[in-house]
């Protein structure tokens, strides 16, 4: 804990010195709708709505699922719950089936809980449960539901419990909805050790002010962008997430506004911001008293990171100011960040390096297939990490391995869930993250979830890094596009499936099928089965593709036919090659012998009726022989079909 700022063992008497100041909280609704409430006041609309809930039997020690969607009964929420020794259990309320789900999943894992929502939510869950066969499960949470709208007179306090630093403060639920929900237990004692080393490793001080649009229901808005700032004494600002999505330029517009220095947004948010500004122009505004925009959340863009810095820049954005971190909710938050004020770096790697408790291979820059990772910093204070292999022992610097971490802000287990925290700690109490990267000179790389790895032929593939390759084609935006693996059985192997959002005709997504395809090959070198349009893609509610979802619908057979509508539209696999062209003759003899386990004709696309790296080279090694130093492997992907490889050919051999 970070004694130089606080004294406080538990977030209740956090509070207690927060309110001895004059700063608060701006809920900031529009661009003309905003409402400040210091400290002190959060404190007693706190002690009101704790009454209420006293009054409605909710005592210390029960659970409250918070599931509201307005910023200020969130907050009053949770500080009536800590005041009163509740627990509580933030939810999203989202718009989709997945986020209701969800309430059910929490709801029935949970031991003595309570739901505090609004009206409309309460109605649209038992919509979703009379559509779901929940209705019963319904009735027992309806019981036992507390409405904002009953909340009408908070003069009178309720009873305060004091908690101590090894009690629970909340529960953290992880974002997806499918499954046992995986339920992050964090204390007191966690909460404000990580938060005394954020404010430490982030040199921030009572002179910063904070404005975030990222979620409540998020460890970053919840811990980062409004414990921090509480526990820190400063002012903090707070935008709801979906009027940032709706007015992305308001974020940046109340930040020059409000003179904030600390923000903080997930890659796809300045992606979104950029957007916006790209068919809107930038707006005037004075960035200059920003000095960090925290970027976390999900896998960091280099290139973006460098876009928006550059965008900004006019209107007084410090050139350092992007500042890419690690961390997630098992460690209250944080794990790694950088020198605040240094340049984002990256590392440039061999792909084919990339094998886990291997030593990482770094490339030159200029290799522009080969993956970037961004440096996201050293462990902040207290926080210790290990990259270790299967078993938990630490492998050398520079070795990629499972990102393992410990110290007192790390979770002491997730709530009620004895073999997954069997599964999730070492012998010596490491918390294995589910991340694999690497270290080099201290400092941290990212590579991805462990759980997403594909592994085709041998070879370890990282699905961000070629999803990352895929967004670099036309009609493929950030966030658009998900590489999934797909699990093999005793039938078939495990496979890789790319998923894009595509609206259009079917006829008019094959030529952007064959391009993905032709990219992972090309310049990753990993075989796709099959490239898929979707409407949208689903996520989790802090908006990570749900992979597993996918995989299963997959494997489910809910994309059997649009595979099969694709698959009837591309060029027949019968088309015959012109009587007495040899070159088209021998060059079709070579390709179907390599390729024998389907038909393909002289138009087909080689790329695209699977053809692996492995396949083409040997497609290539049997043309070299026969027409030697005439055609390269790359000229494979420039002319994929039999008929465009000979014309290439004869072309050569004119010459």
């Amino acid at each position: 804990m970070n004694t130089e700022i606080t004294q406080a063992d538990n977030l209740v008497q956090a509070l207690d010195i927060a309110a001895a100041g004059a700063q608060g909280i701006r809920f900031i609704n529009a661009d003309s709708d905003e409402r400040y409430i210091a400290y002190a006041e959060l404190k007693q609309r706190a002690l009101g709505v704790l009454h209420f809930m006293q009054q409605h039997g909710v005592s210390a020690g029960k659970q409250l699922i918070v599931f509201v969607s307005d910023n200020m009964q969130f907050i009053d929420a949770f500080w009536a719950a800590q005041l009163g020794g509740v627990v509580p259990v933030p939810l999203a309320v989202g718009n989709s089936d997945e986020h209701r789900r969800k309430v059910f999943n929490v709801f029935a894992t949970l031991q003595d809980v309570y739901l505090l929502t609004s009206r409309k939510n309460l109605q649209r869950l038992q919509a979703f449960a009379a559509a779901n066969g929940l209705t019963q499960e319904c009735a027992v949470i309806a019981a036992k539901s507390l409405l904002v709208e009953k909340i009408s007179d908070i003069s009178t306090a309720g009873k305060v419990h004091r908690s101590g630093p090894q009690d629970t403060a909340f529960i953290q639920f992880s974002s997806g909805s499918t499954g046992s929900p995986k339920g992050v237990v964090l204390t007191h004692g966690n909460l404000l050790h990580n938060i005394g080393s954020i404010i430490h490793s982030a040199e921030m001080d009572r002179g910063d002010s904070f404005l975030s649009w990222v979620p409540l229901t998020h460890d970053m808005g919840i811990i980062g962008f409004h414990l921090t700032p509480l526990v820190l004494g400063v002012e903090q600002n707070l935008m709801p997430s979906d009027l940032f999505v709706r007015r992305p330029q308001l974020w940046l517009l109340k930040a020059s506004q409000h003179k904030a220095t600390i923000l903080s947004s997930p890659n796809f948010g300045y992606k979104h911001y950029l957007q916006t500004t790209a068919r809107k122009g930038l707006p005037e505004m004075d960035l200059s008293a920003v000095r960090l925009l925290f970027n976390g959340a999900e896998p960091i863009s280099l290139s973006l990171c460098e876009e928006f810095s550059r965008t900004l820049a006019a209107q007084g954005l410090a050139p350092h100011a992007m500042y890419p971190v690690y961390g997630l909710a098992e460690a209250a938050l944080a794990v790694t960040f950088p020198a605040p004020g240094a340049a984002v770096s990256a590392v440039t790697v061999e792909r084919a390096s990339l094998q886990l408790e291997e030593t990482v291979r770094l490339a030159e820059e200029s290799e522009t297939h080969a993956p970037r990772f961004v440096n996201v910093g050293r462990p902040i204070r207290g926080t210790f990490v290990r990259v270790a292999d299967a078993a938990g022992q630490e492998l050398p610097t520079g070795a990629l391995g499972r990102i393992l971490i410990k110290g007192d802000n790390v979770t002491a287990g997730y709530y009620a869930n004895a073999a997954l925290n069997a599964a999730s700690f070492t012998p010596g109490g490491w918390l294995d993250t589910g991340d694999l990267g690497f270290m080099l000179e201290g400092c941290l790389y990212i590579t991805g979830r462990s759980k997403e790895l594909i592994i085709l032929n041998g070879q370890n593939y990282y699905p961000h890094d070629i999803e990352v390759l895929c967004e670099q084609v036309d009609g493929v935006e950030l966030g658009k596009v998900a590489v999934v693996a797909v699990a093999g059985d005793a039938v078939r192997e495990e496979s890789a499936q790319i998923f894009v959002t595509f609206k259009g005709q079917l006829e008019d997504f094959l030529p952007l099928a064959q391009q993905l395809r032709r990219v992972a090959l090309e310049k990753a070198g990993m075989e796709v089965e099959h490239v898929i349009p979707l409407r949208a893609i689903p996520k989790t509610t802090s908006g990570k593709f749900q992979r597993v979802a996918l995989a299963q619908a997959y494997r489910d057979g809910e994309y059997s036919e649009v595979i099969a509508q694709l698959a009837a539209l591309a060029p027949s696999a019968g088309v015959q090659a012109a009587v007495g062209d040899v070159y088209v003759q021998r060059l079709q003899q070579i390709v179907q012998g390599v390729i024998s386990e389907v038909d393909v004709g002289v138009d087909d696309n080689i790329l695209a009726v699977g053809a692996s790296s492995l396949k083409l080279a040997q497609i290539h090694e049997q043309i070299d022989e026969e027409f030697p130093d005439q055609i390269d492997l790359t000229d494979l992907f420039d002319h994929p079909t039999v008929n465009q490889l000979a014309a290439f050919l004869q072309a050569k051999l004119a010459e």
